[in-house]
């Protein structure tokens, strides 16, 4: 039984709920939660979010930590999307803007958003973003709905060979960042998967991915480690042949 099972039952049981009253509170049912417990289910990142927003815990310590009755007692209920209340200099979690690829615009253009969720200071990210579509998906890669905890970075600021996300287009293009001279080409996981040309004097807004929150044990650092020391090879037997 993953960590996520054993938090929803042990925080179900700390508030003195049901399995019927606490499946009322995310529109699931009493099976929904019955599964979750006895670890033959898997809850949905969307239903995960919504749990541990409600109670003000971290979503990545809800995921992956196994958590103590003292953890799970020294959060407090959140009521009404309540997040600000809960934010204090001296607390060890932040609550980020939450943004799906269609919110994009909007939260661009008014600064915030209507959903929000708490993470560890730690990250050091500015916003949370679900992520879409299949191109950094792999063994150890990034699946569609895991969510990408980003921060807003300048353009001298971006690195080679690590993931990024750039408006561009009116769109967020999210990818492996591969920087030749003043352009950058966002790649995806497979090396033929190129998604994107950018001229580095062109890049208008962009952020860097410090870390992703998935229902899934992922380790995609390995994933753009491999990749780094793949193009370093090549560029090294590229060198070598043109001095022969």
């Amino acid at each position: 039984m993953q960590a996520i099972n054993k938090n929803i039952k042990k925080l179900r049981s700390l508030k003195g709920l049901s399995q019927s009253d606490f499946a009322k509170l995310f529109d699931l049912s009493r099976a929904n939660i019955g599964s979750y417990e006895e670890g033959r289910a898997q809850p949905k990142i969307d239903t995960v979010t919504r749990i541990a927003n409600y109670f003000s815990i971290s979503l990545d310590d809800f995921v992956n930590k196994e958590l103590s009755v003292n953890d799970l007692s020294g959060f407090n209920d959140v009521k009404d999307n309540d997040f600000s209340s809960h934010r204090s200099k001296e607390s060890k979690v932040v609550s980020l803007p939450y943004i799906t690829q269609g919110d994009v615009r909007k939260f661009l253009s008014l600064g915030k958003s209507k959903d929000q969720i708490s993470v560890p200071k730690e990250h050091g990210a500015d916003i949370a973003l679900k992520h879409a579509g299949h191109h950094l998906e792999g063994t150890d890669g990034i699946s569609e709905g895991d969510i990408l905890l980003l921060k807003r970075i300048q353009s001298t600021e971006i690195q080679h060979g690590f993931i990024h996300a750039f408006w561009i287009n009116n769109k967020l293009i999210t990818g492996i960042c591969f920087i030749d001279g003043k352009t950058i080409e966002l790649r995806g996981i497979q090396k033929e998967s190129k998604l994107e040309s950018i001229q580095l004097n062109k890049v208008d807004k962009v952020w860097r991915l410090q870390s992703v929150i998935s229902s899934k044990q992922r380790n995609f650092e390995h994933v753009l480690l491999t990749n780094r020391i793949s193009e370093l090879e090549d560029t090294l037997k590229k060198f070598m042949s043109e001095k022969k």
